[in-house]
Parts: structure tokens; C-alpha cells; sequence
């Protein structure tokens, strides 16, 4: 529920194109495959035991999206216990967090997204593809997608990059846009400058700059800003990526059970004739890998005093949440049958987390055991929560004043939220 960050540890290998590029003749025809289109259902079950303060928590789910390749449409099945429509189309769903609150969403959701390939094997083969085209994308998308990019990145990364890129042999001012965005993504995402280190808590810009480490989300606010400094739209999504996997990770105190839903941030550019297109290279989302997503965002910039606030707000509370998501095919029988029956489904739900529910009472029943007093009268960090094109972090299910604590700490960064809050993601 809280939006603690979910810490998804999947490392992806980052790897550059080596297949061979499709013929160059029509391939913005050929390059774009047929849409694919499959159906999800999401589950978000959250508990809070131990809150400092009620507030709410907002759910960081799916959300209706759109774009020039992707559609994601969300149908509500269920949204119960604590949990309510908020009126809000950016967080859609909020819990009031107070000590005993439960709450949960059940959504089905139809995604749609173009294998763009093709277009990425091409752009790799021709570093001069789409070379003065860039002056035709829309005037509204490179004013709202083009921002000042930080001193930094636009500095010391960016030298860094150049050196890089020259070494292989090109030209940063002669290879077209579409190349550099690619190429960038390769020299960020494939760890030649920033190191890849998982990390619960998010890290300010200058941290990761100077120390040359950092996560998903990390990386992606890194890339996003090398990006703006060509001149080239670029923005971020969070999502969960859909890959088959299952871990449980202890969040300030907090436990947040995945189950093939890995909270993820990563950057898209867009491009002449195209639109928006993924550059993900770290865990292939929407290139290889269905997404989920909760959002967009701008926010390429986390400072030291964020990520304080951010922490302190994480600690006010203690829940278990488990996010967990199926593709229509793969949904195991027993939840087919369950989704016919709320109160059960509920139950089953509400089961998955129990042994954790029993841990932190138990870790909290010890702290006060040993501390005098816990701290109190925390001011909540008010995060920018952002689900349909809005900025944080990842995945989570809410978070206090932001979100329940559900999916990426990413997010956490950006926003606090209860998986409520905090985001961090996949490539996290």
C-alpha cells in the first residue's frame, strides 16, 4: 500500500543490437509489426498495522494510457475494504492509512503496443536515418518533451558520452538524433558510465553523477536529461513490467510481495514519422516485455532533501501489500474462480500477506520494547504521484499523501507513496 519502493531485483542483460537490421527500403512500413494485443488482471491487496498519522494512501495501478503506440485500457473489477475512488483520474484509487486499515483493487486490463523492433534494429544499422526529419515533429511534443536538462548530465555525462561514441568510430555531429537517443540509451542503460546498484531508497542526481551508480530509475532520470541536452522528446514511464517472477522485499519495515509484475522506469524517445518508442534496454519493456503502465513522467531531477523526505515519510508507516498480475491465459484457475466471488477472493488475498502482517507486529511489539518513544509528528512528504502521465516512480500500490507502497522505488523517489508510496523499480 504505502508506496515504499519496491525493490525488484531482476537484472536484465543489457545487450546492443546484433541481429541483423531489416532492409532499410519501406521499413517504416515493414520495420512496425502488427499490433499485439493481450489482457491482464491485476491484484493489489494492502494492509497498514503501525501509522504515525492518518492520511491517505493512493494505489499506484495501471492506469487508462495512451500514446502513439500504446493503448492501455482499465476496467474496474473489484475496489474494496479501505479502499475507494479517489475522483482523481491520476491516482484513481486511495485508502485512508490508519492503523488496521485493509483495502484492494481488482482491475482487467487490455494493453495494446506495436513490436517496434524493427525500428530499433534499423536505426542501429543507419546512424544517419531520420537525419534532419526532427524539425517536423509536432511543436506541442518537443515544448512539453524538451526541457532544460540538468548542469551535470549536460556536462560531465554528456563529455563522457561523446568520448564514448567517437571511440566506436562516429561522429556526435554528424549521426542523426535517432542515433544518438539509441546510442545513449545503449551507453547508459548498458553500464558504461553509471554502474547498475539495486537500491531500496532512491539517490539524488548528484549522487549518481559522482558516485557513477545507481538503479532503473536512476539511470533513466541520467538518460532523460542527456536526451533534452540534444534536443530530442523524451519522457519517462513507470510500469510493471509483465515477466514471470515472485520475491517478497522488506521496505523499511514494510513488506511488498510481486508476483509477475516488476516495478520498472525507463525512458522513450520520439521519432520523425514513428512517435514514441521505447528505449529500454535494460529490461525490454515494450520492446520484448508487455508494461503495465502507472504513468508518465518529467521529473528528471531528485534532491538530497527529497530523498530525506522521502524516507522520513516511509518510516511513519508499517504494511503488507501483495501486487500481483496474469495474463488472461495464464490466470491459474483458482483466481478465475475466486473473481466470481468477492468476499473469497478477499479472503485469498488478504491470506498471501498474513505471515507478514505477524512480522511486523512482531518487529513492532520488540521496538517498543527497546525505544522509549517513536518518533512522531513527521511532516509526510506531499510526492507528485503520477499515473496517467504524471511523474514518479514506479509501481506501488500507494502511499501516504501520495501513494500506497506498492511497486518502485523509483517512484519513492519521486514521490512517497504507500505502495502505497515509494517507487523504485525493475531495473531498479
Amino acid at each position: 500500500m504505502i508506496k515504499a519502493s519496491a525493490i525488484f531485483l531482476i537484472v536484465i542483460a543489457v545487450t546492443w543490437f546484433t541481429l541483423s537490421p531489416l532492409a532499410l527500403d519501406g521499413w517504416t512500413q515493414n520495420a512496425v509489426s502488427e499490433p499485439i494485443s493481450r489482457t491482464y488482471y491485476y491484484f493489489d491487496y494492502a494492509c497498514v498495522t503501525y501509522s504515525e498519522n492518518s492520511s491517505n494512501g493512493y494505489f499506484d495501478a495501471p492506469v487508462n494510457y495512451s500514446d502513439t503506440e500504446v493503448n492501455q485500457t482499465v476496467h474496474v473489477l473489484y475496489v474494496g475494504g479501505a479502499a475507494q475512488f479517489s475522483g482523481n483520474s491520476t491516482n484513481p484509487y486511495q485508502m485512508r492509512m490508519g492503523n488496521g486499515t485493509c483495502g484492494y483493487i481488482v482491475l482487467k486490463i487490455n494493453l495494446t503496443y506495436r513490436n517496434i523492433t524493427g525500428i530499433l534494429y534499423n536505426i542501429s544499422a543507419n546512424p544517419y536515418i531520420f537525419k534532419g526529419e526532427y524539425p517536423e515533429i509536432p511543436a506541442a511534443v518537443l515544448e512539453k518533451y524538451v526541457k532544460k536538462p540538468a548542469k551535470a548530465v549536460n556536462t560531465t555525462v554528456r563529455h563522457a558520452f561523446e568520448k564514448w561514441l567517437i571511440h566506436l568510430g562516429y561522429v556526435p555531429s554528424q549521426v542523426s538524433k535517432a542515433f544518438i537517443a539509441l546510442s545513449a540509451a545503449q551507453f547508459i542503460y548498458g553500464q558504461h558510465f553509471i554502474k547498475y546498484s539495486a537500491s531500496a531508497l532512491p539517490r539524488s542526481l548528484d549522487d549518481v553523477v559522482g558516485n557513477k551508480t545507481g538503479d532503473c530509475d536512476d539511470m533513466s532520470r541520467i538518460l532523460l536529461n542527456l536526451l533534452w541536452g540534444y534536443g530530442i522528446p523524451a519522457k519517462m514511464e513507470y510500469a510493471y513490467v509483465y515477466l514471470p517472477y515472485n520475491d517478497t522485499f522488506n521496505v523499511e519495515g514494510s513488506y511488498i510481495t510481486f508476483v509477475n509484475a516488476g516495478p520498472h522506469a525507463y525512458v522513450l524517445t520520439y521519432l520523425p514519422r514513428v512517435g514514441w518508442v521505447s528505449l529500454d534496454f535494460l529490461a525490454g519493456a515494450l520492446i520484448y516485455n508487455p508494461s503495465l503502465i502507472t504513468g508518465e513522467s518529467l521529473q528528471a531531477n531528485i534532491t538530497r532533501s527529497e530523498v530525506v523526505e522521502t524516507v522520513k515519510e516511509l518510516k511513519q508507516y508499517r504494511y503488507a501489500e501483495v501486487i500481483m498480475a496474469y495474463s488472461a491465459s495464464s490466470l491459474p484457475a483458482e483466481l478465475r474462480t475466486l473473481l466470481n466471488n468477492e468476499a473469497a477472493l478477499r479472503n485469498y488475498l488478504h491470506s498471501l500477506i498474513t505471515p507478514y502482517l505477524e512480522k511486523i507486529k512482531a518487529n513492532l511489539s520488540l521496538r517498543n520494547n527497546t525505544v522509549t518513544q517513536p518518533e512522531s509528528n513527521v511532516t509526510a512528504a506531499q510526492g507528485k504521484h503520477s499515473t496517467a502521465g504524471n511523474l514518479p516512480p514506479n509501481p506501488s500500490p500507494f502511499t501516504p499523501k501520495a501513494m500506497l507502497i506498492a511497486s518502485s522505488l523509483a517512484l519513492l523517489a519521486t514521490t512517497a507513496t504507500l505502495l502505497i508510496s515509494a517507487r523504485k523499480g525493475v531495473g531498479q
